[in-house]
């Protein structure tokens, strides 16, 4: 975690670390990163795809056929979605990521954050 926080955080790499092609595939291989119990489920997948991948784990859900979009209509996707089952509860959890470079969270990522899980979990 410590060489994580480096490549992400120090001055002399943070500006040329890219997420599409050096963090993404490395968090991909690295799972435990999110916690143990967390397995990868799906990368770089349209919300369609997401939405069809988890659903079909259920019997008691049928899939909708039109398109999952966001709320101004286009198709988006996410950059990983990780599952865990819990036992207890007899009930799978999903968590979706979206990376983003280190910085301020504005309402333009809240937005795009918040227009993911409207379009996932608002699907019919």
């Amino acid at each position: 975690m410590h060489g994580l926080r480096g490549l992400l955080y120090a001055d002399d790499t943070k500006t040329v670390f890219r997420e599409v092609d050096q963090l993404h595939p490395m968090l991909v291989n690295e799972p435990w990163v999110f916690g143990d119990e967390w397995g990868l489920a799906l990368s770089e997948a349209g919300l369609t795809r997401v939405v069809r991948t988890l659903m079909t784990q259920r019997d008691d859900v049928e899939f909708a056929s039109e398109p999952v979009t966001l709320p101004s209509g286009k198709r988006g996707r996410v950059d990983m979605v990780f599952s865990r089952h819990l036992p207890e509860s007899e009930r799978t959890r999903h968590l979706v990521v979206e990376l983003k470079r280190p910085m301020r969270l504005t309402m333009t990522e809240f937005g795009q954050i918040n227009n993911h899980a409207s379009a996932i979990t608002g699907h019919p």
